[in-house]
C-alpha cells in the first residue's frame, strides 16, 4: 500500500480500479502516447526527431504488428 498519502486500507478498497468498468479510460490508456515534461523541454530539433519517429511507427504499424 502507498503510504505517502495516508489513505488507509478502507479508502484503498473503495477506489480499487478492478471494481469499476471504465471502457473510455481503458481505450484512452491503450491509445495515447505520453512523454514526461523533460522530453518536451528538449531542443526543438530533438522534438522534431521524436515526431518523425512517431510518424514512422504509425506509417509502418501494420508491418510492425506482424
Amino acid at each position: 500500500m502507498d503510504t505517502r498519502f495516508a489513505t488507509g486500507t478502507e479508502y484503498m478498497a473503495r477506489v480499487e480500479p478492478s471494481r469499476f468498468g471504465l471502457p473510455v479510460s481503458k481505450r484512452i490508456h491503450e491509445s495515447v502516447l505520453s512523454f514526461g515534461h523533460e522530453v518536451l523541454l528538449a531542443p526543438l530539433n530533438a522534438i522534431d526527431d521524436i515526431a518523425l519517429a512517431v510518424e514512422k511507427v504509425i506509417a509502418n504499424a501494420r508491418e510492425l504488428s506482424g
